[in-house]
């Protein structure tokens, strides 16, 4: 499996994804309000620019827009920047949308907020990956802007296990499940994800860099970000087996 590609995992899922993971826009205010209230705190941005980075289909990015944010939102896939910004025309909210392969792709722009929300950091990456994914997002901040990443704990995610059995489905009677296997050395994991749904079944596998602690900070500080912070469920971040990482560029 660690030649496995996550290509394949998100084509065979766009399709569902908005029924695999439907919009709450409940809990999206919830984590808004945590990053806002401890990671910007009585900081005053100059531009409100920020970039939404993995957007998906743009939960946050739609969120901030209604508060007066302008964001560039990047994602990979087109059909979900598509009904990004069809919903922001719709709200009349200041969102543009990039098609990007950040594993790839350079970026461009100077904003004062980068977000990488809904612990799609780490997807097809180890170590290295995830250290010139912070390098890109590091590269498009502005002097002493904020940078938030979510991302799956390992002591929280693996505590005295090495796999794990997921299903998730919707009503429609599509399903995914996966099964996640723990390489600890690498701190990575294997998925192995079966989709059903529209008369079909498909699999398809990928792999996700699930850091411990010590390793994310490092990463982090190597990357020359500073005032690293990392918030927990214990903190308050809604998610329970993964954490909120922020980091300021410097000045």
């Amino acid at each position: 499996m660690g030649t496995c590609t996550g290509l394949r995992y998100f084509e065979l899922l766009s399709e569902f994804y908005m029924a695999y993971r439907p919009t709450d826009e409940e809990r999206t205010d919830r984590e808004l309000d945590f990053i806002l209230a401890r990671g910007v705190g009585d900081w005053s941005p100059r531009t409100r620019l920020v970039a939404d980075v993995m957007s998906g289909p743009g939960r946050h990015a739609l969120a901030l827009g209604r508060r007066g944010w302008s964001v560039d939102a990047i994602d990979m896939d087109a059909s979900l920047l598509g009904r990004l910004s069809r919903a922001a025309d719709d709200l009349g909210v200041a969102v543009r949308t990039i098609k990007a392969n950040v594993d790839t792709d350079s970026l461009q722009g100077s904003y004062e907020m980068v977000l990488c929300l809904g612990t799609s950091f780490g997807i097809n990456a180890g170590r290295a990956d995830a250290f010139r994914l912070i390098e890109r997002m590091r590269d498009i901040m502005a002097p002493a802007a904020l940078l938030c990443t979510e991302i799956f704990c390992a002591e929280a995610r693996y505590a005295g296990v090495t796999q794990l059995d997921k299903v998730r489905a919707w009503p429609a009677g599509g399903s995914v499940s996966k099964r996640l296997v723990w390489d600890a050395r690498a701190e990575v994991e294997h998925v192995l994800a079966t989709i059903t749904g529209a008369g079909r079944r498909d699999r398809a596998c990928y792999r996700q860099f699930v850091p411990r602690r010590d390793t994310m900070s490092a990463l982090l500080r190597d990357a020359g970000l500073s005032e690293v912070r990392r918030y927990a469920g214990q903190d308050g971040w809604p998610t329970g087996d993964a954490a909120l990482w922020t980091a300021r560029a410097p000045d």
